[in-house]
């Protein structure tokens, strides 16, 4: 008989044989363990973390875990800011924004990489606008100088024009 279980933070499991083994999706498993009910006894005091449901389903969460990793915590909140605001009119509301990027959409696609990229397709189009705009300001700010120029230029013209006509007499 074989027991396969998890180990979550504050958790105990059967120890009476040093023999455990890790299968490929993260699980241990005891070889053996004749008091199942007893041999797993948990203790938490807090919710379960994002990391402990990772662990529900390791193929998926495990690389929306390392990409999240990945992220500094600026972008972090940054881009479940934009997940956040891209799912707040679906059809059935997202009550757990992380859990819900972790797992794959109906077209088999893992769900925080759609969104990773239409987040960094609008940082793009962002980039670009703020990049418009500021050439747009510079542009703006060099025609105002010019025109100043141009205004002073002016008013000098006049004021050696006056002072020709009345023979420097002002």
């Amino acid at each position: 008989m074989q027991v396969r279980t998890k180990v979550k933070p504050k958790g105990l499991w059967c120890n009476d044989t040093p023999e455990f083994l890790e299968d490929t999706d993260g699980v241990m498993t005891h070889p053996r363990c004749d008091d199942a009910p007893s041999a797993i006894a948990t203790h938490h005091a807090e919710a379960e973390s994002l990391v402990e449901r990772g662990l529900q389903n390791p193929k998926i969460n495990k690389n929306y875990l390392d990409f999240i990793k990945t992220l500094s915590e600026d972008e972090r909140a940054n881009f479940l800011e934009f997940c956040e605001e891209k799912t707040k009119n679906l059809s059935q509301p997202v009550n757990d924004i992380e859990a819900w990027l972790a797992h794959k959409n109906k077209a088999g696609r893992n769900r925080w990489e759609v969104y990773y990229e239409k987040y960094l397709a609008s940082k793009q189009v962002q980039a670009k606008k703020t990049e418009t705009k500021n050439a747009r300001d510079e542009f703006r700010r060099e025609l105002e100088e010019r025109q100043r120029q141009a205004q002073r230029a002016w008013e000098e013209s006049q004021s050696q024009n006056l002072a020709e006509n009345t023979g420097g007499e002002t």
